[in-house]
């Protein structure tokens, strides 16, 4: 009996060393920008383990630096259907944001917003996806609460500045353009919408 504990327990740690040796290669990987070669460390992780959240989320997130995101997706899927954890729920969401799918942008983000109000990436990411629908009023809306939330977010504060001016509102568009102005006198929004200001 005691034997068979013992090369029980010797089987659990070859396992587990091998698990953490193909994680440790793949990190590797990812960390020199090899993100093929960061995957094909991963398979027999997922092969091994195909419900493992961590290992879908890990895989989604390689497939999107490798520029695969309907694998991407379908590892982001698979995760949130194991566990709808916020980073799941971002991975589609970034994957979505990526292929300029802006009416499932606009629906993951609400999904993220009922429980993190605050989160201010997922709520850049709403504004930028009415943005590029053109929807001037509902984007600046979206910029106005990032900024609400977190005053010197430079990124939310020009596209806001961008939906004063295509909007027609002239007097807030003044006003954007001199917060930018003090903020980052450098900023290239300003001397792209200056003239329009004048």
């Amino acid at each position: 009996m005691k034997r068979f504990v013992l090369i029980f327990l010797v089987m659990i740690m070859v396992i587990s060393l091998s698990a953490e040796s193909a994680l440790t290669r793949s990190y590797n990987y990812e960390y020199n920008y090899q993100y093929t070669a960061a995957i094909e460390a991963m398979q027999s992780l997922i092969e091994a383990s195909p419900k493992d959240v961590f290992y879908n989320l890990r895989l989604g997130w390689l497939y999107s630096l490798n520029g695969d995101y309907a694998n991407s997706e379908k590892y982001y899927t698979t995760a949130n259907k194991l566990d709808k954890c916020l980073e799941a729920q971002e991975g589609l969401l970034n994957v979505a944001y990526a292929t300029g799918q802006w009416e499932k942008v606009i629906l993951l983000s609400d999904e993220i917003i009922k429980k993190y109000p605050q989160n201010t990436t997922v709520l850049f990411k709403k504004g930028y996806a009415f943005f590029a629908k053109k929807e001037w009023d509902k984007a600046a809306k979206m910029f106005s609460t990032v900024i609400n939330i977190y005053p010197y977010n430079l990124d939310s504060r020009c596209y806001l500045l961008a939906c004063q001016l295509y909007s027609g509102d002239m007097m807030n568009a003044k006003k954007s353009y001199e917060f930018i102005k003090r903020y980052s006198p450098t900023c290239a929004y300003l001397e792209e919408y200056e003239a329009s200001l004048k």
